[in-house]
């Protein structure tokens, strides 16, 4: 089972205000509440940590820079997420960054599981995960992202529309497409 690298919902827009009326340990604070989900979504991206601090930098400073224009009209984790999701992408074809395997996700807790308890079971839970990422890698870009941030990385079907700049109903026939794509291609196994 996933868990979410997502942060708990938190109300950042009073830190928000704050900022914005001069408090500037309130932007700390906003980063504070933001930083974790930020990373864990740029390090699947790169599988680097120093890359995926260089990314959440990049994006934290976009997010100081537009905050004085702030119109509220979405989540600042939603939008920080789409900014961290759009360098990554810029970067990846820039440098052609590989994509963290879902096996390295375990390394940041997403995978709670005891496969060390039976030795023949955490090698084929390993050989499946090889096997699916394969075929995620397989799957057209679009649908890649999709898929990453929805089980990797715990997104709700609203948010990734978000990032994605798409309607929550293209986000589920996207989903339904590579979950579909997927059956075909690992489904004898």
């Amino acid at each position: 089972m996933v868990q979410s690298a997502v942060e708990e919902t938190i109300d950042v827009e009073p830190m928000i205000r704050r900022y914005l009326d001069g408090d500037e340990a309130a932007f700390d604070e906003l980063v504070g509440h933001t930083k974790r989900g930020a990373y864990a979504l740029a390090y699947r991206w790169t599988r680097n940590q120093e890359n995926a601090f260089d990314i959440v930098q990049e994006a934290y400073i976009k997010l100081f820079k537009f905050l004085p224009k702030w119109d509220y009209t979405c989540r600042v984790q939603t939008w920080l997420y789409r900014v961290v999701t759009n360098i990554c992408i810029d970067k990846h074809r820039r440098q052609r960054l590989q994509l963290v395997p879902l096996d390295e996700a375990r390394e940041t807790n997403e995978f709670a599981n005891n496969e060390n308890d039976n030795p023949r079971q955490a090698l084929q839970a390993r050989e499946w995960r090889t096997l699916l990422e394969a075929g995620i890698r397989e799957l057209p870009r679009r649908m890649q992202e999709a898929v990453r941030l929805r089980y990797a990385g715990g997104m709700t079907i609203k948010e990734i529309a978000e990032v994605q700049k798409s309607s929550i109903g293209t986000i589920k026939a996207t989903l339904h497409q590579a979950t579909r794509k997927l059956q075909s291609r690992l489904g004898n196994l």
